[in-house]
C-alpha cells in the first residue's frame, strides 16, 4: 500500500511570517518528509508572507501554492486545497505551529501496521512565546470507542495533528464552512460514513496559544455555529436530542462568561 503523503496548510493575511517560516522549517526537518506541500493563500496576504512561501518553493520544489483572490475562511480554503493533493494521505498543519521532528514517521509507522485506520491524530503541547516552554497539553482519547464517546461533547482530535486518507475525507463531503468548527464537523461526517479513527498517545505538534484564541471562542455568532454543528450531529445520529440540548446549554454558558474566565476554564479544566 502507498503511504506517500502531502501537507495541507492555509495561510491568510493575519498570519505571522516568522511563525510561518518556523512551521515550514518543522515540515522540512522531518525524519519522514512529505511528497508535497499544498499551501492555500486564502485571500490577499502580505509581501513578507509571500516571500516566505516563495523562498521555500524555490528551494524545495515540491510546494503547490494555490492563490485565492478573496478570503473564504478556513473550511473552504482547505476544501479547495484538498483537490490539489495528489497523494493517498494528507496531513494537516497550521501556519503558526511546529511539528516535532518525528511526527510523520510515527504516524506512517502506525498506519502501516493498522490498515483499517482512515484518520490518525495525536496529542499537542501548547506554548505562548517560547516553543521550548510548554504551558499546557490538550490530551484527546486514543482508541475508536473512546473517541466515539468523546465526540458527542468535545472535538476528539487536535486538527493540526491529523493525517487522513484523502478518499475518506472526500466520501464524507470534505471540509465545509462552519467557522470555528470546520474540523469537528468533518469528523462527525467521517464517523457517520464508517471511518475508523485513532489518536497516538505521543505529542506530535507544538501549538501556539494566546488570548486571541479564547476571545474567538465567545460571542453569539460562535454559539450559532455551534448549534448548527450539533444540529448536524443529531441528524447524523451521533447524538440524540437531549444530548444536543445539553451541549448547546453548556456552550451558551461558555460564550456569556468573560474572556478571562473562559481562558481560565480552558487552561485549568480542559487542559493538563
Amino acid at each position: 500500500m502507498n503511504f506517500d503523503f502531502s501537507i495541507l496548510m492555509s495561510v491568510y493575511r493575519r498570519d505571522n511570517p516568522t511563525w510561518l517560516r518556523l512551521a515550514l522549517d518543522s515540515i522540512y526537518n522531518q525524519s519522514f518528509p512529505p511528497e508535497e506541500v499544498v499551501i492555500v493563500q486564502d485571500g490577499f496576504i502580505s509581501h513578507d508572507l509571500s516571500t516566505v512561501i516563495n523562498d521555500f518553493a524555490f528551494e524545495k520544489k515540491n510546494i503547490i501554492s494555490l492563490i485565492k483572490p478573496q478570503n473564504q475562511g478556513l473550511g473552504l480554503a482547505l476544501r479547495d486545497g484538498l483537490s490539489y493533493v495528489s497523494t493517498k494521505w494528507v496531513a494537516r498543519m497550521d501556519a503558526d505551529d511546529i511539528s516535532l521532528p518525528d511526527r510523520f514517521e510515527k504516524q506512517i509507522k502506525y498506519l502501516k501496521r493498522h490498515l483499517d485506520v482512515n484518520l490518525l491524530g495525536g496529542q499537542i503541547c501548547e506554548f505562548e512565546n517560547n516553543p521550548c516552554k510548554t504551558i499546557s497539553q490538550r490530551i484527546v482519547p486514543i482508541d475508536k470507542n473512546s473517541i466515539a464517546k468523546f465526540i458527542k461533547w468535545r472535538n476528539p482530535f487536535n486538527h493540526m495533528t491529523v493525517m487522513m486518507e484523502v478518499e475518506a475525507v472526500k466520501r464524507a463531503g470534505s471540509y465545509c464552512n462552519i467557522k470555528g468548527f470546520e474540523d469537528y464537523d468533518l469528523w462527525n461526517r467521517m464517523l457517520a460514513t464508517g471511518c475508523t479513527f485513532h489518536n497516538l498517545a505521543d505529542s506530535l505538534v507544538m501549538v501556539r496559544v494566546g488570548n486571541e484564541m479564547y476571545k474567538r471562542r465567545g460571542g453569539i455568532r460562535y454559539l450559532q455555529r455551534y448549534v448548527e454543528l450539533k444540529s448536524n450531529s443529531q441528524k447524523l445520529g451521533i447524538i440524540n436530542k437531549k444530548e444536543a440540548l445539553i451541549a448547546d446549554m453548556i456552550m451558551f454558558i461558555n460564550i456569556i462568561i468573560p474572556a478571562k474566565i473562559r481562558a481560565l476554564v480552558y487552561k485549568e479544566i480542559l487542559r493538563i
